[in-house]
């Protein structure tokens, strides 16, 4: 029966061991700075896909999100059979020149997040066969939404300014 205390002794030490140094490791990483670090490292990769895809969008050399180029309604209208095609692929410009700011400045970030998890969900209706990828991105503006924007924001430095 010794033997077996020593034995189990010996392996909660090294149990022991590890959970002390995880705890220490992770305790030390696992800050504000951290976290602010790491909203703002899951808002500027998805507000990047969403600015290229609005990019596709207008006409060569055009940053007007306005100027839609030709092929957008009939993108929008015969390949993914939404009503009222050239005023989605506005919307869809519109939406993917100006939500990307929104989120990469840190200003109106829920707002931002909220617009292109909408955006998502209408993508994901249009092309079902990229649910894994969708499914991804609502995952990381879902996180931004109940998390909000982080410490690295404009909404977090204009709130502390006009803050009471």
């Amino acid at each position: 029966m010794a033997n077996a205390t020593h034995a189990s002794t010996q392996s909660g030490g090294l149990i022991g061991s590890l959970r002390n140094f995880y705890t220490s490791f992770f305790g030390a990483v696992s800050n504000e700075v951290t976290r602010d670090l790491g909203l703002l490292l899951l808002r500027v990769p998805i507000a990047l896909v969403f600015w290229n895809s609005g990019r596709t969008k207008v006409e060569k050399g055009s940053w007007n999100p306005l100027n839609i180029n030709d092929s957008q309604a009939y993108l929008f209208g015969e390949r993914f059979g939404l009503p009222f095609p050239e005023l989605m692929a506005t919307f869809a410009s519109l939406g993917e020149h100006i939500l990307p700011i929104l989120l990469i400045l840190g200003i109106f970030t829920r707002f931002g997040a909220t617009g292109m998890l909408i955006m998502t969900a209408v993508i994901q209706y249009s092309v079902p066969t990229g649910w894994t990828l969708h499914l991804m991105w609502s995952g990381i503006l879902l996180t931004i939404i109940v998390m909000g924007p982080g410490r690295l924001s404009l909404d977090h430095i204009l709130g502390r300014m006009y803050k009471g």
